[in-house]
């Protein structure tokens, strides 16, 4: 007697992703396309609930092509007969909206309140499924403890947009709900579909599955690695299997790469080409002692076209640079600004100055050489 539920959380719908540049436009795609994935799989998994735990929308007030985009996705749910549970999170949280939700469908159940009163019951064709949420309301305090488990007979679900926390203090915002794995092993839930972070990861407590972060569909900017997933639980006789379903909506890299054992320029392409591929959104920190400045244009020229979208950032070092000393002896104006840096530099102990006067000198060196990297922080 399994009941089988598609767990996803954070699809953050109408986010700009603008981490992206110029290749936003095709994050978005990404996202959408991710998105409709999930659909697929909820029907080809024969899902009995898909649950979205918070984050639904990139903010309070969806813009068209968001809204549109969720109708399109909650019809197709509703023509394959699966009902969706959702609650607000961070971004679409009800602080604006004295508990009104944000948007609304047939198809979408939301759990708005601080409190869960009763759970939603579900009607599938094994066992009754039970679904508990609830969201943090100005003013009140997220009562987590309202989700223990009823008495009822059937499969117990929860849904969760929170922080887990490890340690004896953390310090958060009434809409993070921190809480603890052991806070949330009291509740006694079959399992829990929790949201906020944007990388998958099951929770495990005392050796038992709890539940599971989900991750959001497609990452939002650089640093959220790691494939993009939504997980089909199947719980049966109080056992939850926990399976990953691909989403496929591009790889981000976000890489610190030492270049200065790179005999040239060519050894650099070679060695940021094999992260290459026509859906990696990539960003490469360029690190390691130098001798003369990184050719920017032309590494990024050379490699762009092997990437979805490529940003370099230059963190390379030439404070030991015998060319540079050469560069600070010129009778130029560019010579003199050298030199008075590499002055301030040779001075300067370890630590903030001396990390920004690096800095400095690079983007000193970029303006005068013509030898730029699009520099991020």
């Amino acid at each position: 007697m399994t009941v089988r539920v598609l767990h996803t959380a954070d699809w953050h719908l109408g986010a700009s992703f603008a981490a992206f540049g110029e290749a936003a436009a095709r994050r978005r795609e990404d996202q959408r396309g991710a998105l409709e994935r999930i659909v697929k799989h909820a029907d080809e998994q024969s899902v009995d609930a898909v649950l979205i735990a918070g984050d639904l929308f990139d903010s309070t007030r969806p813009d068209e092509q968001a809204r549109e985009t969720a109708k399109d996705l909650f019809d197709a749910l509703e023509l394959e007969g699966i009902p969706a549970f959702t609650l607000p999170g961070t971004h679409d949280h009800t602080a604006h909206g004295g508990g009104a939700v944000c948007w609304e469908h047939d198809n979408l159940v939301w759990f708005n309140r601080a409190q869960c009163d009763e759970p939603r019951l579900v009607e599938t064709e094994d066992e009754p499924l039970w679904l508990y949420g609830l969201t943090a309301v100005p003013g009140r305090r997220a009562e987590l403890d309202s989700l223990r488990r009823r008495e009822h007979e059937g499969v117990h679900v929860g849904l969760l947009h929170a922080t887990l926390i490890h340690g004896s203090y953390f310090s958060a915002a009434h809409k993070d709900i921190p809480v603890r794995a052991a806070d949330l092993a009291r509740l006694r839930l079959d399992y829990l579909a929790l949201g906020h972070y944007h990388g998958a990861a099951p929770i495990q407590y005392e050796g038992r599955l709890i539940g599971a972060y989900a991750g959001t569909p497609a990452a939002l900017r650089f640093g959220e690695m790691g494939p993009r997933t939504a997980y089909l639980a199947e719980i049966d006789d109080g056992e939850t299997k926990l399976t990953p379903l691909d989403l496929g909506a591009g790889q981000c890299l976000d890489l610190r790469l030492d270049v200065s054992a790179a005999e040239d320029d060519e050894a650099i392409v070679r060695l940021l080409a094999a992260h290459a591929g026509e859906d990696v959104y990539a960003r490469f920190r360029l690190s390691g002692l130098l001798d003369k400045p990184l050719a920017g244009e032309e590494l990024a020229a050379r490699l762009a076209s092997k990437f979805a979208y490529l940003v370099l950032v230059d963190e390379t070092d030439l404070s030991h640079s015998e060319w540079l000393r050469q560069v600070a002896g010129e009778p130029t104006v560019r010579g003199h600004a050298v030199g008075a840096l590499l002055a301030r530099l040779d001075a300067a102990p370890e630590g903030n100055e001396r990390r920004l006067l690096k800095r400095a000198l690079q983007a000193l060196l970029a303006a005068f050489d013509r030898h730029p990297l699009e520099r991020r922080t």
